[in-house]
């Protein structure tokens, strides 16, 4: 796992030096939280709130604006995914890390909507490593095998997934890549606070998340969440140079 992070943050940091000389440095910081729902091969059903598969994350970004419109950022998240299918009594839960690279399009670019405006939409869209390693509650509390019930409806479960989950047959790797695709809302509180609003739809490229691998879909999930974001401004030497010859005595 350690060469994707290297990987990562070469390419974020090669490419922000290279645009340094060009323009003044924007760099944003970001901490934040979001919703994972998962979707596979085990889903949840119908007339079931999908709120009881839905699971939180956190996350962690660093962004180099490169230009008015486009950015880069390094995404850590932190987070898990699950789904509870009750009617064919499959469960799983999945602690998962994502590591990547994304490009930012903003839209105050002062071509679609000032800079100076308070609201703005942006999209991205990147390449992230992901790890997983799924478990399933298989055991009651007294670790005795649930017993064989028409649905999990009828069972008293204490939602303790402690079964790894593996397949008899193939032994599938628990880390892959996805591809994130997000849209997102900026509100700038002021001049160095942001608060961004975002929707992240997740393509992986594994269909082994959940442990079943039914059809040719592979597993995809969504998050929406939130984060604050911290602007770093590097000086205009344009601007500081106007005063350079001011007399200070």
């Amino acid at each position: 796992m350690k060469y994707y992070i290297l990987i990562a943050l070469g390419l974020f940091l090669s490419i922000s030096i290279f645009s340094q000389e060009e323009r003044a440095e924007i760099l944003t910081i970001g901490i934040g939280s979001g919703l994972n729902s998962f979707k596979g091969d085990i889903n949840y059903n119908e007339g079931i709130s999908p709120l009881t598969s839905t699971r939180s994350s956190f996350l962690f970004n660093i962004e180099k604006r490169l230009t008015n419109t486009i950015g880069l950022q390094l995404d850590i998240t932190k987070g898990t995914l699950s789904v509870n299918d009750v009617i064919n009594n499959k469960n799983f839960e999945s602690e998962i890390l994502k590591i990547g690279t994304n490009f930012v399009l903003h839209l105050d670019n002062d071509k679609l909507i000032k800079k100076a405006s308070p609201f703005s939409p942006y999209i991205s869209l990147g390449i992230s490593y992901l790890s997983f390693s799924s478990y399933s509650d298989l055991l009651d509390e007294n670790n005795n095998p649930y017993p064989n019930v028409a649905s999990s409806s009828d069972l008293s479960r204490d939602y303790n997934y402690e079964t790894l989950l593996e397949d008899s047959i193939v032994d599938y790797a628990r880390n892959t890549f996805s591809l994130p695709l997000s849209l997102g809302f900026k509100w700038k509180l002021s001049n160095q606070i942001q608060l961004r609003l975002f929707a992240s739809y997740n393509y992986t490229l594994t269909d082994w998340i959940d442990n079943e691998n039914a059809n040719d879909n592979n597993d995809v999930f969504t998050t929406l969440g939130f984060s604050v974001n911290y602007v770093f401004r590097k000086v205009d030497l344009e601007e500081k140079n106007k005063y350079a010859d001011v007399n200070m005595h």
